[in-house]
């Protein structure tokens, strides 16, 4: 019987000490009611947070530095933005120049690139620098507004156009790019030796065959025995190449008299011979020159011409080439082919018979052998008379091949106005 009770006090006494330790912890669980010094935030925890407290930034709950900045905490080197897509999971994000955004800090000085610039200048990317903006198209000189911009190869600046222009180191109308992509000589202005700079030549690495063209006119008096029943008959034949009568169309029309022309110079040549083969005194070639001209074709097809002076005229060897023009287009090759013989010969210009049609005519200083009525026309240009000639045919219709013209046509022209003036520009 003893026995029995001692086991019953141990069972009784290890009850008891169960019930104590169970009453412990419920009271241990049970939220702290001391609220008058704890915050709002703290009597939502838990009892057991005043054994262990985690203070690790729960991003992937949503927490990050904005709404919870006592555990989200940026570098030193960073801010909170987490709005910004690069970002880190702390939504904090680490400034970088270029990035679009214009951060404290970031001027036009140390990032033009976010923070812009001032004063009309412009952030160069490359550069994080602010400069003059770059010419709108091409211009290359040193401009308060612009930075200045270099010409490419084969280009040089042209400061009055403020543009860059193409080289042309010969002067041939044919800039040196291109001369480099056809393959002529950019420093010989006629690389194939043809008389026509390469810019106006067809062919300008080879001289193109040469077309023979002949000419037949009339002049003074074919005499047997001392009788003269026929006019004195003169002809040549010349070679010209197709690529030379050719660039007379190409080139501009400019300084069409005073142009040096081998062509020209050639035929001057001849008429000298033709003349010294006839025995011709200065007048007689004067006249023999004028009547070459009158024998051309008048070209009708320039009557309606609708294109500016000088665009519609001739250069001289281009008339000689087609046998035709207008009387402009006459007294332009006149003039020039007289003075390429010697003579001192102007371009005349005036009306004709009323001021609603103009005559162009040839002006020339006397010559000896030619005797002066005293009926005789002229313009005194530079202190000097200059007789009127006129290189077109009598009858203005044209279509005219022989005029028989004399040293009695020096002074005279069918038009019956005396109001021409000197215009050779």
């Amino acid at each position: 019987m003893a026995k029995k009770k001692k086991n019953n006090i141990w069972y009784i006494a290890g009850s008891v000490v169960i019930i104590v330790f169970l009453i412990v912890l419920f009271f241990i669980y049970q939220p702290s009611n001391s609220s008058s010094t704890t915050s709002g935030e703290e009597s939502k925890k838990s009892s057991w947070s005043l054994f262990e407290e985690d203070a690790s930034c729960k991003y992937n709950k949503g927490e990050n530095c904005q709404n919870t900045p006592s555990k989200c905490v940026c570098k030193s080197d960073q801010i909170c933005f987490p709005d910004r897509t690069k970002s880190d999971n702390l939504g904090c994000y680490t400034i970088v120049c270029g990035d679009g955004y214009k951060d404290e800090g970031e001027t036009s000085e140390t990032c033009c690139i976010d923070a812009g610039c001032s004063n009309g200048l412009v952030c160069d990317a490359n550069l994080n620098k602010c400069v003059k903006p770059e010419c709108p198209f091409d211009c290359c000189i040193n401009d308060i507004k612009y930075q200045d911009k270099s010409c490419p190869q084969y280009y040089t600046c042209n400061s009055q156009e403020h543009s860059c222009e193409p080289d042309d180191s010969d002067n041939d109308a044919f800039f040196d790019y291109e001369e480099i992509q056809k393959g002529t000589d950019r420093y010989n202005p006629d690389t194939d030796g043809d008389t026509v700079l390469d810019g106006y030549d067809n062919h300008p690495l080879f001289e193109y065959l040469p077309d023979n063209i002949n000419y037949d006119w009339y002049y003074g008096k074919n005499c047997i025995w001392g009788f003269c029943p026929f006019p004195q008959n003169l002809n040549f034949e010349i070679k010209i190449s197709e690529d030379v009568i050719s660039s007379y169309e190409n080139m501009p029309k400019e300084n069409l008299i005073n142009r040096k022309d081998p062509q020209l110079e050639e035929v001057a040549q001849i008429m000298n011979q033709l003349a010294n083969a006839e025995g011709y005194n200065d007048a007689d070639k004067l006249m023999m020159t004028i009547a070459f001209s009158r024998s051309f074709n008048y070209d009708y097809t320039k009557l309606n011409f609708d294109k500016p002076l000088p665009d519609w005229a001739n250069f001289p060897m281009e008339t000689i080439v087609k046998k035709e023009g207008l009387c402009a287009d006459s007294a332009v090759m006149a003039t020039a082919l007289l003075r390429e013989i010697g003579y001192d010969a102007h371009y005349l210009v005036g009306p004709c018979h009323d001021y609603t049609s103009y005559h162009a005519i040839v002006g020339i200083l006397y010559v000896d052998g030619i005797t002066l009525g005293g009926s005789e026309r002229y313009v005194t240009h530079n202190g000097k008379k200059y007789y009127y000639v006129d290189a077109t045919s009598r009858d203005s219709g044209g279509n005219v091949f022989y005029s028989a013209t004399s040293k009695d046509d020096f002074g005279t022209t069918f038009c019956s106005m005396n109001e021409f003036v000197v215009r050779e520009s």
